[in-house]
């Protein structure tokens, strides 16, 4: 479609590209009324671009009646008079809408109180959205949740392994992409630029390092995890902090197992959030292990660089959004 190019170098996701790209052709003249667009896939090869790129801008310009789809036909540029009965359509929704809320007896002002409630709603809803990838599960919490109140986006946190399987979901629903600089190069590779894509330098918590530096010497210690690499991570981080301690082993969040390790530890070495995914019965073994013995939580946390490398990226695409 020789109406559309995409600028690599353009900070905006693909999808905004594309819609921007389509609303200049029809606002200039380029793209008629009732001119046929290339289907989805058509236009993802042509572009090189995911399916689900294109399908959501399709589907923005629909909303903001530039497009309209039409059940086995295809997408074509709205019509004046499509456009026009969408309005009246509108309208109407609005007076049934009114006639209700005057029936239920709310004034006017309780209304308008309403409606503005339920606008900014729906506008949180269609903020930004951040997929937040990482391989294991305590990573990826305890990354999300260092994100969460950072902004106002939309965090969706991804398993690696399902953020590859699934390429589309990423290229085609978020606007950004951000994961820990050890999957950066992987997640570049195969991403092709059609998403911004941000890597965040992970260390841990200076409050975890002092715990693991306070532990006494040959202490024994468990290690509680449900990704072994994880496990191993955090092994290092305790020798390299307590070098004369003694890691008796990991084990997951399983009752039986873990109640078999801490009857030969002195301490347990949880990562922070485990609380969000342990069933009842383990809590009560951490709860009554820690109530003689050292718990230790090992937090991860971004670094300032990366904090606010990821703040100017959310506020650049913010505006490009709007």
């Amino acid at each position: 479609m020789s109406l559309l190019t995409l600028d690599p170098k353009d900070p905006a996701p693909l999808y905004q590209q594309i819609a921007r790209g389509l609303e200049q052709a029809i606002r200039e003249g380029r793209l008629q009324p009732g001119d046929k667009l290339p289907t989805v896939r058509e236009l993802s090869r042509e572009l090189s671009a995911a399916g689900g790129t294109v399908k959501r801008a399709y589907e923005e310009l629909c909303r903001r009646g530039l497009l309209v789809m039409a059940q086995g036909k295809g997408t074509f540029v709205a019509r004046p008079d499509a456009q026009d009965s969408r309005k009246e359509r509108a309208m109407a929704a609005i007076d049934a809408m009114l006639d209700r809320m005057e029936a239920l007896a709310f004034s006017q002002q309780e209304v308008q109180i309403f409606l503005d409630l339920k606008l900014r709603e729906r506008m949180r809803e269609r903020g930004l959205r951040v997929a937040v990838v990482d391989c294991c599960p305590e990573g990826l919490r305890m990354l999300t949740d260092k994100l969460y109140g950072l902004c106002d986006a939309a965090l969706y946190p991804l398993l690696l392994e399902k953020a590859l399987g699934d390429l589309d979901q990423l290229t085609g629903e978020m606007d950004l992409v951000v994961t820990t600089d050890t999957h950066l190069g992987q997640l570049s590779a195969l991403l092709e630029g059609q998403v911004p894509l941000l890597g965040l330098c992970l260390r841990p918590s200076d409050g975890c390092l002092m715990a693991l530096a306070r532990l006494d010497r040959g202490l024994r210690v468990g290690i509680l995890s449900q990704d072994q690499a994880f496990a191993r991570f955090s092994r290092e981080l305790c020798l390299r902090c307590s070098p004369d301690c003694v890691i008796q082993g990991a084990c997951p969040p399983q009752a039986a197992l873990l109640s078999r390790l801490l009857s030969c530890c002195d301490a347990l070495l949880v990562p922070m959030g485990f609380e969000q995914s342990c069933p009842p019965e383990v809590l009560r073994t951490i709860s009554a292990f820690a109530a003689a013995h050292p718990l230790v939580r090992l937090e991860l946390e971004p670094d300032l660089g990366s904090l606010r490398t990821l703040e100017g990226q959310l506020a650049a695409l913010g505006k490009n959004s709007r």
